[in-house]
């Protein structure tokens, strides 16, 4: 049994971006004249207002999902050694918190005053981005930098580390070995922060004779578990399999199901698998499957590779805290990356430059790339994409309209297939007579997003929604998970909160003046056909294509390369599946949504 509970924590022309040649200066196009239909003008106009809302609010969230990472990162350093010092560890979880709610509401004022200047040349940000980008690209392979460890911790947190595989151990940036830390009653705490993973771990525990190695694979696999998407009762491996019921593995397994993760995963890598196949074999086989590698898995498991990762770990121990300010920094590349897109493409509609549009959705599409699985690698072809395409358009060898529809590409596939159905729907509405080129901004058209000075402000809203967001989570997350429960919705509570406090201040606007162009009923209807025809085709074409391209790629891939081969086939074909399926579906669930609106 363990001795202690771990405790996850878990309107001037623009410069091009990501440094890509500067374009043509004759980026307006003018409108074609076109006979008037009463209907698509109205959508048309609708439209615009989708584009513009749904741009503003992806300037906000990314500047405040910015703000938080620096808040909780910067919590993370301040708050450890409180915690300890008090023998508290929710000291550390709350401050962590409260300062990631506070980064986040001055990353969302940030943007807000921003959104009122105009902005200069950003090449020097462009490149900056751009090696961001590149460095996200590559395999992990680093290992974690240790603080504060002696010669016989290292040696103990090492052995046990070489025994992971690549993908468990470069799941942390940093590990910490503290005194006294059982004084909050943990031998070992996993702590998330958005932007990078790290552990605290108890030095009197650490050399507990057989213990030693199993607390820190205990807490590697809480890290492993917090890698996947989000961490705690809202997400991670532990939320998939056998997770969480019984039979169980230890006695501290039974705690919840974050636990029964960590201590499978650290029974597997102690010599005990023997044991969990009497016992738990289907978490035996929930783990295997898990750490089935792919080719890049495969070749950061290369011993040059591996001894290149403990190098460059160590070497990042010279300067305290420096591992921890270079992940921060790879984490804000997506947020900033978005914010940028977004703002140069809400430039570009509301002045019909061409180009300012092609290097807003450039940005924005290599930003939503790098926040999904593997997309760094994706977000790099972007990047190089826009920068080759920018220079075929200046040696006047590309339209300006080829380099938008290569833009209008690269965003669907950056949003999955939900990007997929919009391109879907975009499609049949213009076969409908509905020009999505014409659905621009016009300047003055809409509102500039100046403050309403006869109105109260966002902040009363923001304070509402994060307080009660910390108090609601907490309570939430204890009634699921315990005390596990009660940290993650600390983290996750003030973001609902916020979310809903925004969506609040922006439902009590007052409403606007009925127009000429605002949509009838029969315009609703045909949308709800057109659009929810296409959702539900996008849909089982995501569902049934993904399955049947994991199928194909494993088959492929093994045959070609093998058992790695076949992993990194499985996802490749399930990536490729769940795209094409949910085009194609969405496409001709669409096309039978306006076929059954022109039946009506």
């Amino acid at each position: 049994m363990r001795i202690s509970p771990h405790l996850p924590v878990r309107s001037a022309r623009r410069a091009p971006a990501l440094a890509a040649p500067p374009l043509a200066s004759a980026h307006t196009r003018p409108v074609a004249p076109r006979p008037v239909d009463a209907r698509a003008e109205r959508i048309e106009h609708w439209l615009r207002g989708v584009q513009e809302g749904t741009l503003a609010n992806l300037r906000g969230a990314a500047s405040a999902y910015a703000g938080q990472m620096v808040g909780m990162a910067v919590g993370a350093v301040l708050f450890a050694p409180a915690a300890v010092a008090t023998g508290n560890v929710f000291v550390f979880f709350g401050g962590a918190s409260l300062l990631g709610c506070a980064g986040a509401y001055a990353g969302y004022q940030i943007d807000r005053k921003q959104a009122q200047r105009q902005s200069g040349p950003d090449r020097l940000t462009g490149a900056a981005l751009a090696a961001g980008t590149a460095v996200q690209a590559l395999p992990k392979f680093a290992y974690p930098s240790l603080l504060g460890a002696s010669t016989a911790d290292r040696a103990v947190i090492m052995g046990a580390l070489d025994k992971m595989p690549m993908g468990s151990v470069t799941s942390l940036s940093h590990v910490q070995v503290l005194s006294d830390l059982t004084n909050t009653g943990a031998s070992g705490m996993a702590l998330p922060a958005f932007s990078q993973n790290g552990v605290l771990l108890d030095r009197e525990s650490l050399h507990y004779w057989g213990w030693g190695e199993e607390l820190v694979a205990h807490e590697v696999g809480h890290t492993r578990d917090f890698d996947r998407v989000g961490y705690g009762v809202f997400g991670g491996h532990s939320l998939l399999g056998p997770f969480g019921r019984a039979p169980y593995i230890t006695s501290y397994a039974g705690t919840n199901r974050l636990e029964d993760f960590a201590e499978t995963h650290a029974l597997y890598h102690t010599g005990q698998r023997s044991s969990m196949e009497a016992r738990t074999p289907a978490k035996l086989q929930a783990m295997e499957a898990l750490h089935q590698q792919g080719l890049g898995e495969r070749f950061a498991e290369r011993p040059e590779v591996r001894q290149a990762g403990r190098d460059l770990g160590r070497a990042l121990e010279a300067v305290p805290y420096l591992r921890q300010g270079l992940e921060l920094a790879g984490g804000l590349v997506a947020p900033i990356q978005v914010r940028r897109g977004a703002r140069k493409l809400e430039d570009g509609f509301l002045r019909g430059d061409e180009a300012q549009k092609f290097h807003g959705k450039m940005n924005l599409a290599s930003g939503l790339m790098i926040l999904a699985p593997a997309g760094p690698v994706g977000a790099l072809i972007t990047s190089a994409t826009h920068a080759v395409v920018g220079g075929l358009v200046q040696d006047g060898k590309l339209s300006l309209e080829r380099a938008n529809s290569i833009g209008n590409g690269a965003l669907a596939i950056a949003a999955g297939p939900l990007g997929m159905v919009g391109s879907a729907v975009i499609g049949e509405l213009s076969a409908g007579g509905v020009s999505i080129q014409r659905a621009s901004y016009q300047p003055g058209e809409h509102p500039t997003g100046k403050p309403d000075p006869s109105r109260p402000g966002a902040l009363p809203w923001l304070a509402a929604g994060i307080s009660g967001g910390i108090g609601l989570g907490a309570t939430l997350g204890a009634l699921t998970g315990g005390a596990l429960g009660a940290v993650s919705g600390m983290f996750w509570g003030p973001l609902a909160g916020t979310a809903l406090a925004l969506g609040a201040f922006a439902l009590t606007r007052p409403e606007p003046v009925p127009g000429k162009l605002d949509l009838t009923r029969d315009d609703r209807m045909y949308l709800a056909r057109v659009i929810g025809g296409g959702a539900l085709g996008g849909t089982l074409g995501a569902l049934g294509g993904g399955e049947l391209g994991g199928l194909a790629g494993t088959a492929a891939g093994g045959a070609m390369l093998g058992p790695a081969g076949a992993v990194t086939g499985a996802w490749v074909g399930r990536f490729a599946g769940m795209m094409l399926g949910s085009l194609a579906l969405g496409r001709a669930g669409a096309w039978a949504g306006r076929k059954l609106d022109d039946a009506f």
